[in-house]
C-alpha cells in the first residue's frame, strides 16, 4: 500500500459508505486500510487531505439540499476511521492506545461537535469548550480570517481585544507555525482575565488545510505550563479535525451563499417582471433588495436625459430632511454619483464620504456605511440603487457581485419599461393623430375645421385654452379660440410672424414650449394671467413643408412639456395643416368651377344668339332669292316674251346659281342644326358626272369672257350615295 494506491481506493470507499448502504462493509475495509496506512507510514495530514478532496468531488454533483447531510456523514466516517483504526502517525497511535477514558470521550465529543451542524458561529464555541477540557486548560480562543476582518471566539473570560492575544494569534496565522510561551511573566507580557487572574502560559497552533491557513487556535493557562510532546501531538491532531470541519462549514457557507444569490435574483426578477410600470418596478425592486440584503435604508436614482443629473425616484428609511438634500445629485457627486460615473459598485465607510456638506446630515441620521450599485442595461447606465446601514457593515466581494447582478436585473427592467413607455407614447400619438385626422377630414369647410380641430386638440392634450390661426401672407388671422375671454380675442385677432406663441412657432417652423414667466406678449399677458394659464405650447400648421397657420395651447397647471409632447403637437399641426390646405384647395376649386359655369352659361347664350342670327339672316337672304328665281323662270319659260337661245342659256345659269345660293343658305342652317344635334341624314344615289357637267356649264360664260378654254377630262365615275345638295 502506498499513497497513490490509497488515492485511487479511498473515494470509492467513501461513496460506498455514503450512498450504497454498506456502512459496516465500508468500516471493515477502512480498518484494513488503516492498518496498511500505518505500516506504510502514511500520515494523518495526507489522509485528511485525501478525504477533503474526495468529499469536494462528491459535493460538486450533489444537490444543495443534500450537502449538509453528506458533510455530516462523511465527518462521522473520518472520525470513526481515525479513532477506531489508527489513521495517525505512530506516536499518536501509541498515545491513543494508552489514553484514558477521559481523552477518548473528548474525541467523541469533538466528533459530535463537528457533526452538530455546519454553522460556523455555533461550531466555534463547542470546539473551544472541548479543547479546554481536553487538556485541562483555563481557556482558549480561535482567530479566523474572513476576507478583510477577523473573528475571535473565546471562553473563560479571555479579553478578545487584548493586543497581545490578538498579535500572538495573528503571528501564528501569518507564519503558519505553532508558537508557545512557557511563562509570560518571564517575557514581561502581563495579560489578565476579566476576573483579575493573570495568564501565565499560552500556546497557539495554525489551523491550516491544503496549504491554506484559516486562522489559529490559542490555549492559555493561569500558571506556567510545560507542554509535553504527547500533549502537543494531541492538540495538532485535534486542530486538523477542527480545521477540516471549519473548511467544510465554509464550503457549505459558500454553497448556501450561492443558493441565496440564485434565490435572491429569482425573487427580484419575479417581482420586477410583474409590471412594466416604471414606478411600480422601482418600488417593488427596492423593497425586495432591502429584504434580501437585510438592509433597512435605500433609494433608487434614475439618470435624467441630460446625462448629468440623478433624480431620487423611490426611497425607504430616510428622513424628509435627508430626502430633500439628496433628491438630486450630479454624476460623480457622492457615493451614488461615483457609481454611475465608474459603472461599478462603490462601497464606503461614511466617515470618508466625499461630500463634507452631506456628511453632517448622514451622521445626524446615524448612517455609518453603505453601497451604491449602477443599474446597467446594454452596457448603458440608467441609474443607481443605494443602500445604507446604521450599523457598521463591510460589504464583501460576494455582496458586491450579488448587488451588481441585481443592478443589471433592475437596469434591464427599467429599459424594458422605457421601451414599453415609448411604444405606449407612439400608440397614443397614432391614436391622437387618427382621432384628429378623422374629425377634421369629415368636412371641407374651413371654419368648421378650425373649430372642430381646436376642440379635439384641447380634449386629447388635456389643455384648458387654445387659439388657432391661419396664415395670410405674413399675417396670422385668428380663426378659432377656446377657454379665453372675448377681450383676449379682440386683442389677438391679428398676429405678425414671430409675435406671441403662435407667431414664434410659425416663424421657427417647430413646436415650442414655455411658462408664463417667458410669455412673449406683454399686451396679452394680463388676459392670460386672468385665465390662470401658466404653461404654454405652440406649433406651426404645416402642409408640404409650407406654413399655413399656427396652433397654441395653455394649461392652468404648471406642466413641463417633454420632447414627446412637442413631437406629438407638431404632428397634430401637420394633420390640421393638411386638412386646412385641402379645404382651401377645395374652396378655390369650387370658386373656379363657379367661374367656369358662368362662362359656359354666357357661351350658351352667345351660341343661341348666333343660331337666331343665322336663322334670321338665312330667312332675309332666301326671301329675295325666291323672287329672283321666280322671275328668272318666267323669262326662261318665255312666258313674258320670246328669247334668243343665248339669252335662254344665260337665264339657265342664273337659275342654277340662284339654286346654289339657296343651297348655301340651307347648308348654313344645316350646320347650325348639326351643332345642335337636330339633323337627320337621308342619303340617295347621286350622278357625279352630271354634277361636274353642271359646274362646268355654270362657269362657261365667265371662261368665254376671259378666253379660257376648259375641257372635262375626267373619266366617267360611277354613281355614289350621298346628298347632292351637299356635294
Amino acid at each position: 500500500m502506498d499513497l497513490e494506491e490509497l488515492k485511487s481506493t479511498y473515494p470509492g470507499l467513501l461513496r460506498k459508505y455514503l450512498f450504497e448502504g454498506k456502512e459496516e462493509e465500508a468500516l471493515y475495509r477502512a480498518y484494513k486500510l488503516g492498518k496498511e496506512c500505518f505500516e506504510a507510514k502514511i500520515g494523518i495530514e495526507d489522509i485528511m487531505n485525501l478525504h477533503t478532496r474526495a468529499l469536494e468531488e462528491i459535493l460538486k454533483s450533489a444537490p444543495p439540499s443534500g450537502v449538509h447531510d453528506i458533510v455530516l456523514r462523511s465527518s462521522n466516517l473520518l472520525i470513526e476511521f481515525s479513532i477506531r483504526f489508527g489513521l495517525v502517525c505512530q506516536n499518536y497511535f501509541e498515545m491513543l492506545q494508552q489514553a484514558d477514558e477521559r481523552i477518548r470521550n473528548a474525541f467523541y465529543k469533538a466528533g459530535e461537535a463537528l457533526n452538530a451542524g455546519l454553522d460556523i458561529q455555533r461550531m466555534l464555541p463547542v470546539i473551544l469548550d472541548i479543547v479546554k477540557n481536553l487538556i485541562d486548560a483555563d481557556g482558549c480562543g480561535i482567530m479566523l480570517l474572513e476576507e478583510d476582518r477577523t473573528i475571535i471566539k473565546a471562553s473563560e473570560g479571555l479579553d478578545t481585544e487584548n493586543e497581545f492575544i490578538k498579535k500572538f494569534l495573528l503571528k501564528v496565522t501569518t507564519d503558519g507555525k505553532m508558537d508557545l510561551v512557557y511563562d509570560l511573566k518571564e517575557k514581561k507580557y502581563p495579560v489578565h482575565l476579566k476576573d483579575g487572574r493573570e495568564i501565565r502560559s499560552v500556546i497557539a497552533l495554525p489551523l491550516g488545510l491544503k496549504g491554506k491557513i484559516r486562522g489559529a487556535l490559542g490555549i492559555y493557562f493561569t500558571y506556567p505550563h510545560h507542554y509535553e510532546e504527547k500533549e502537543i501531538n494531541l492538540l495538532v491532531s485535534f486542530a486538523y479535525q477542527a480545521v477540516s470541519a471549519i473548511d467544510n462549514a465554509y464550503l457549505f457557507k459558500e454553497l448556501s451563499r450561492h443558493d441565496r444569490t440564485i434565490k435572491a435574483l429569482y425573487e427580484i426578477d419575479r417581482v420586477i417582471s410583474k409590471s412594466l410600470d416604471l414606478e411600480e418596478i422601482l418600488e417593488s425592486a427596492l423593497t425586495k433588495v432591502l429584504e434580501v440584503t437585510e438592509t433597512d435604508i435605500g433609494g433608487v436614482y434614475l439618470l435624467e436625459e441630460n446625462g448629468e443629473t440623478l433624480s431620487l425616484k423611490v426611497h425607504r428609511g430616510i428622513s424628509p430632511e435627508l430626502t430633500a438634500v439628496f433628491s438630486t445629485i450630479k454624476v460623480g457627486q457622492g457615493m451614488s454619483g461615483m457609481a454611475v460615473k465608474s459603472g461599478k459598485p462603490v462601497t464606503l465607510d461614511f466617515t470618508k464620504y466625499p461630500g463634507p456638506e452631506m456628511l453632517a446630515l448622514l451622521i445626524k441620521e446615524g448612517i455609518v456605511s453603505g453601497v451604491s450599485v449602477p443599474l446597467i442595461a446594454k452596457e448603458k447606465v440608467s441609474g443607481v440603487i443605494a443602500l445604507a446601514s446604521k450599523r457598521y457593515r463591510s460589504f464583501s466581494r460576494d455582496d458586491l457581485d450579488l448587488l451588481a447582478s441585481i443592478g443589471s436585473q433592475i437596469g434591464v427592467a427599467i429599459e424594458n419599461s422605457r421601451l414599453f413607455r415609448e411604444l405606449e407614447l407612439h400608440d397614443k400619438m397614432l391614436d391622437t393623430l387618427y382621432t384628429i385626422e378623422n374629425v377634421v377630414s369629415r368636412s371641407l369647410n374651413l371654419e368648421e375645421i378650425f373649430n372642430v380641430a381646436l376642440s379635439k386638440v384641447l380634449e386629447v392634450t388635456d389643455a384648458q385654452a387654445g387659439t388657432l390661426y391661419s396664415l395670410d401672407g405674413d399675417i396670422l388671422r385668428l380663426e378659432a379660440f377656446k377657454g379665453l375671454s372675448p377681450e383676449f380675442k379682440e386683442k389677438a385677432m391679428i398676429r405678425k410672424m414671430g409675435e406671441g406663441v403662435p407667431g414664434i412657432a410659425a416663424q421657427s417652423k417647430k413646436a415650442i414650449a414655455m411658462d408664463v414667466s417667458q410669455f412673449p406678449s406683454s399686451l396679452l399677458l394680463p388676459y392670460v394671467m386672468e385665465e390662470g394659464l401658466v404653461s404654454f405650447i405652440g406649433t406651426p400648421l404645416m402642409s408640404k413643408g409650407k406654413v399655413v397657420g399656427a396652433l397654441s395651447l395653455g394649461t392652468k397647471k404648471k406642466r413641463a412639456f417633454t420632447q414627446d409632447d412637442l413631437d406629438l403637437l407638431f404632428s397634430i399641426g401637420n394633420v390640421i395643416g393638411i386638412a386646412v390646405e385641402n379645404a382651401r384647395l377645395y374652396r378655390e376649386s369650387v370658386e373656379n368651377l363657379q367661374k367656369l359655369q358662368k362662362a359656359y352659361d354666357e357661351l350658351q347664350i352667345l351660341n343661341q344668339m348666333k343660331d337666331e342670327f343665322i336663322s334670321n339672316v338665312s330667312h332675309e337672304l332666301k326671301t329675295p332669292l325666291v323672287s329672283i328665281k321666280g322671275y328668272a323662270e318666267l323669262l326662261h319659260d318665255e312666258k313674258i316674251g320670246s328669247l334668243l337661245e343665248i339669252q335662254k342659256k344665260s337665264l339657265e345659269a342664273v337659275l342654277r346659281n340662284a339654286d346654289r345660293l339657296i343651297q348655301l343658305i340651307d347648308s348654313i342652317l344645316f350646320i347650325s342644326k348639326l351643332q345642335a344635334g337636330k339633323v337627320e341624314f337621308h342619303f340617295e344615289p347621286v350622278d357625279l358626272d352630271e354634277i361636274i357637267r353642271a359646274c362646268v356649264s355654270d362657269f362657261k360664260s365667265m371662261l368665254d369672257k376671259k378666253h379660257i378654254s376648259f375641257e372635262k377630262a375626267v373619266p366617267e365615275i360611277s354613281r355614289v350615295v350621298g346628298r347632292e345638295i351637299n356635294i
